[in-house]
């Protein structure tokens, strides 16, 4: 995140983030073999969100994962910073962005940081306006958890739909 808030806002920026529909803040190891790009993008833009993640089974790419985000299986392994696991199946930080094959999207009040599509105005309301959201450089802890109620600010109120999980 400080480097989009660095390349995208900061004093030399010559990017125009206004003329993009959504900007996609990918994490180095976002897995997206099994993801149908031209499908997410139209549920993207159906969603009318401010900040949008495709639904994941695994934060790390390897065959396990592809295998598991291809049958879309309730388990998910997860990685904390420390490399150790931190996400059990069951748990509901975990549970929540796992696929669901009965949904297009849904709605969601918070959102993982690890690969969301995010709209230019909620962008700017969360990396520039909002102090509090990335208050250390060296960390986004916390910021799932804030980022939808800044974006839902920025669209009026309209909390309920300010985040969305693409299934």
């Amino acid at each position: 995140m400080w480097l989009a808030k660095d390349l995208l806002f900061g004093f030399r920026s010559q990017v125009r983030i206004g003329s993009y529909s959504y900007i996609w803040l990918l994490d180095e190891d976002a897995g997206l073999a099994t993801l149908d790009l031209a499908r997410m993008l139209t549920l993207v833009r159906e969603s009318h969100a401010s900040i949008v993640t495709p639904a994941f089974v695994n934060t790390r790419f390897t065959p396990e994962a592809v295998a598991a985000s291809r049958a879309k299986t309730p388990t998910r392994i997860g990685v904390d910073a420390t490399g150790g696991v931190g996400c059990q199946t069951g748990e509901p930080m975990c549970e929540f962005q796992l696929p669901h094959t009965d949904c297009r999207y849904r709605y969601a009040n918070s959102v993982e940081v690890s690969f969301p599509l995010i709209t230019p105005a909620a962008l700017y309301q969360v990396l520039v306006m909002c102090r509090s959201c990335l208050p250390m450089r060296d960390s986004t802890w916390g910021l799932n958890r804030v980022w939808c109620a800044v974006a839902a600010a920025q669209t009026f109120g309209l909390s309920e739909r300010s985040c969305a999980i693409i299934d």
